[in-house]
């Protein structure tokens, strides 16, 4: 089975924070959040966002929970990629 690998820059949002990261694109602009959650009844699954005002209201879910981080990961990337895609057609269809 092939690895799924990662797109984008990932880091910890935090230098203190063990399970929160942050996405970047290659521009350097902060588009997605993940975290483990420590509490509550989604304890040890992993919360991501995909928050990146340029393309949030593209009509793709943008946040959402996965039971790892590497799926949570893959999650953001592909709200964020679906976002761009759809938002990037729109401004097409505009002009």
């Amino acid at each position: 089975m092939t690895e799924v690998r990662l797109k984008h820059a990932w880091s910890r949002t935090f230098v203190s924070a063990h399970y929160d990261f942050k996405a970047e694109d290659p521009d350097g602009v902060v588009f997605g959040r993940i975290r483990r959650l420590d509490y509550g009844p989604q304890q040890g699954r992993w919360e991501w966002h995909m928050n990146d005002d340029r393309y949030t209201a593209s009509g793709v879910a943008i946040a959402g929970f996965e039971v790892s981080k590497k799926t949570a990961a893959l999650a953001v990337e592909a709200a964020f990629e679906e976002a761009r895609r759809r938002c990037l057609s729109n401004e097409d269809l505009v002009r």
